[in-house]
């Protein structure tokens, strides 16, 4: 059985995917803003992954989860480290 155009570009995305690295750390910067954005765009440039799994999340995902708020974001008690500006 043959796979069709799109299923097998996912699979090569998919295996791409799986080869990046882990982000150098957590961004303070809140998801949905034009400054995660901007830390999206250089992980994905880095060739790393683009989640952090202590990235800075809204209160509505921490329900129960012990996080607190930390320099204007919410955060789940890790260091937290600013992902450097494009221009560095």
């Amino acid at each position: 059985m043959s796979h069709s155009l799109g299923c097998v570009k996912a699979e090569e995305e998919n295996k791409r995917d799986s080869l990046r690295v882990p982000p150098l750390g957590p961004t303070l910067a809140r998801p949905g803003t034009e400054e995660k954005i901007q830390v999206l765009i250089t992980r994905h440039t880095r060739f790393e992954t683009l989640y952090h799994p202590h990235d800075c999340v809204i209160p509505k995902e921490l329900e129960g989860g012990g996080s607190k708020r930390i320099d204007g974001g919410w955060h789940n008690g890790a260091t937290i480290f600013h992902t450097p500006d494009l221009d560095d």
